[in-house]
């Protein structure tokens, strides 16, 4: 087509893998990295308080194929020599957030891929390559939505009947998609050149018409053409092991990684060691060593972002007042660069939580003021906001402020001390999809005397589709709405007489004392708890299994590639 200038058909590509529970700070800052962006617009790019902003910061990013200069009037120089991909090609673009928001420019929603691409259509350039943009036109970014190249499981008898080939396929299997030479060593647990020896054997192996092990000439890395499925007993400490491979300082034994640190710390390589951390959590009790080791490498080596403050309100046992002082440092830094927007409703409310759960932790009363003021910051903030945006932001800034203080104000001060923010909340309702705090429905039912109009609320916290995220209930919710449900008399539904077994399957047998709580000294809550504990612990659900009729399974969706 062009055989004068081969150039004109040849694009850069640049392709990005998306997995399973991926994190939109993490996901961007690994794009930024194949881009190579530049700091300042990754910066503004994550804490401008805007969408818009957002996404002609990327377009800008994208847009970038040739030298530019940095004075203005000048020709084009040699100041800047990166140069965009042509094409972005993102596998696996289903596991992306796609969750629809009214607070469309907070700190997660705004970062959305599926809500950043009528920007992108707008705003970015179709590529300077010939042939390439009369291929695909205007055509920038690729979105694949599922990644279903992956390797297939093999019966690894059908591929050597050596014993120690064997195993070394079973360990390097819990690599998903490939693995450098002293991750092998490491995993494997042997020499160098007993590595080298094992490695080359399993490059002379075949899995049908390909090479059971195949090294990525350039990349440095290899990539096993066939899985073995992991023993239960031994997945947890597999990816554990795993994680450590990669990452290699996450436990101290007694041999010191050998390996490139800045490498080990790289987007990609972070991801990947905090899935394997992910996974030996899951399969792992709470005392297994993953649990910390996933806290330490998070603190170690993510960067600051409402994600991570947003983790440290929830599950993070580790994270302390060097984090608060990562948020201070942010704020300041944000109000030097003269944004008129120095924070969104909802980032405040994420600080006002985390400086609470320090308080609680330290039982310090300068945090809990401190609390106080981010919440005062964040209803400021709701002024500058259009309707539906301020709206759902009030509604999460009143049920966080509520669920504070009900969380310690004793014996039912605290439904005096949050009634206005109860009060909002509920005529707020519709915005309930937007609930930042879980223990929301359990607080609204044990303020109910009534039975049957404690155990709407506790439903609500069980089976709540306006809920995307509620994927299990808190254990607590599900004791108080048995009770409830018993004393009123009526049998729950079958859809969720479901989560209440699968937290009972989930759930060790023995259950320790109630929660304490600033509503848990209320004699109507403590009878509950009594009641729905023995209800529990006795099986009652198991006779309820009569009422049960089968569920239907959800329609996959079809898949396909879109354009932008």
């Amino acid at each position: 087509m062009y055989p004068n200038a081969p150039k004109e058909q040849t694009g850069a590509f640049a392709f990005i893998r998306v997995v399973p529970d991926e994190i939109n700070d993490r996901f961007w800052q690994l794009v930024w990295d194949v881009i190579e962006g530049t700091r300042q617009s990754f910066f503004e790019f994550r804490f401008l308080v805007s969408r818009l902003a957002a996404g002609r910061i990327l377009a800008d990013e994208l847009n970038k194929f040739g030298p530019t200069s940095s004075k203005p009037n000048r020709a084009p120089s040699c100041d800047d020599l990166r140069r965009a991909p042509d094409i972005l090609v993102i596998v696996g673009s289903n596991h992306l957030s796609r969750a629809r928001s009214h607070i469309e420019n907070g700190p997660f929603a705004r970062l959305q891929l599926q809500s950043l691409r009528t920007i992108l259509d707008r705003e970015l350039d179709s590529t300077p390559v010939q042939g390439i943009a009369q291929q695909i036109g205007r055509t920038r970014i690729i979105l694949i939505p599922d990644d279903d190249g992956s390797a297939q499981s093999s019966d690894i008898n059908e591929i050597t009947d050596d014993t120690r080939l064997s195993e070394a396929i079973e360990k390097l299997s819990i690599f998903r998609h490939g693995f450098t030479f002293e991750m092998a060593r490491h995993m494997l647990g042997i020499a160098d050149a007993e590595c080298e020896r094992l490695l080359t054997q399993l490059s002379n192996l075949k899995c049908g018409d390909q090479d059971c092990l195949t090294l990525a000439k350039g990349a440095g890395e290899y990539l096993l053409r066939t899985r073995v499925r992991q023993p239960n007993s031994e997945t947890a400490a597999r990816h554990y092991s795993a994680a450590k491979a990669i990452a290699g300082f996450i436990h101290v034994d007694d041999e010191i990684m050998r390996l490139n640190y800045r490498d080990a710390l790289s987007p990609v390589w972070l991801h990947e060691a905090q899935w394997h951390l992910r996974q030996a959590c899951e399969a792992s009790g709470p005392g297994h060593p993953s649990h910390r080791a996933h806290e330490r490498l998070s603190r170690i080596a993510e960067l600051f972002g409402w994600t991570r403050i947003r983790y440290a309100t929830t599950r993070s046992n580790e994270d302390g007042e060097e984090l608060l002082a990562a948020l201070h440092e942010h704020l300041e830094n944000v109000k030097s660069r003269g944004w008129s927007r120095i924070g969104h409703p909802i980032e405040f409310v994420l600080a006002a939580k985390f400086a609470f759960q320090l308080a609680r932790r330290s039982k310090s009363v300068g945090l809990r003021t401190e609390s106080l003021k981010f919440f005062e910051l964040a209803s400021q903030a709701c002024a500058e906001l259009r309707d539906k945006e301020k709206d759902a932001s009030r509604y999460v800034i009143a049920t966080s402020r509520a669920c504070m203080v009900l969380t310690e104000a004793p014996n039912g001060e605290g439904l005096r001390q949050a009634a206005d923010d109860i009060l909002t909340a509920n005529q707020l309702r519709p915005y309930e999809c937007e609930l930042l705090d879980f223990r929301w429905f359990e607080y609204m039912g044990d303020r109910e005397h009534d039975p049957q109009r404690a155990m709407q609320e506790y439903q609500s916290g069980i089976l709540n589709s306006n809920l995307p995220w509620l994927l299990r209930p808190r254990l607590p919710i599900v004791l108080k709405y048995m009770a409830a449900a018993s004393e009123a008399g009526i049998s729950p539904p079958p859809q969720l007489f479901d989560k209440i077994e699968e937290v009972r399957n989930l759930s060790q047998p023995n259950l320790g004392p109630i929660s304490r709580t600033g509503l848990t000294g209320l004699d109507h809550v403590q009878r509950r708890w009594k009641l729905g504990r023995r209800l529990f612990l006795a099986g009652h659900q198991e006779r309820m299994k009569e009422s049960r009729f089968s569920t239907i399974a959800s329609t996959p969706t079809s898949t396909g590639t879109v354009f932008i």
